[in-house]
């Protein structure tokens, strides 16, 4: 009889609970597949460039859609090729995401508020 509790993984079988259950014992929050989408908090921690799959989980886009929609031109927010990858910025996306990043620089303040009072 065939163990179907059992997943076969690099050489060695392992039970269910040892593949789908996290290394500390704890059930998983996390959908599996694409991953879950990004909080705003992790969104403002960005570095100030990343790949497209990150840029995509800000969106809960998958990575096969977020190359697709890249591809044709249609991603939420300006993305760059630089060789064979696809790079975003993180002000472009918290620009697209309508979220105002609240590290802009002390001189880009200034002038917005100078652009107020005149």
């Amino acid at each position: 009889m065939k163990d179907h509790g059992a997943i076969k993984a690099k050489g060695r079988t392992l039970a269910r609970e040892e593949v789908f259950d996290s290394p500390t014992g704890e059930d998983r929050d996390e959908p599996r597949g694409k991953g879950r989408p990004l909080t705003r908090d992790e969104v403002l921690a960005l570095p100030v460039a990343f790949d497209l799959v990150t840029a995509g989980r800000a969106w809960d886009l998958g990575r096969t859609k977020s190359h697709e929609l890249a591809r044709a031109g249609e991603f939420p927010c300006p993305v760059l090729r630089i060789g064979s990858q696809y790079r975003v910025t993180r002000a472009d996306l918290l620009r697209s995401l309508g979220i105002e990043d609240p590290g802009q620089p002390f001189s880009a303040a200034l002038d917005e508020t100078s652009r107020r009072s005149a």
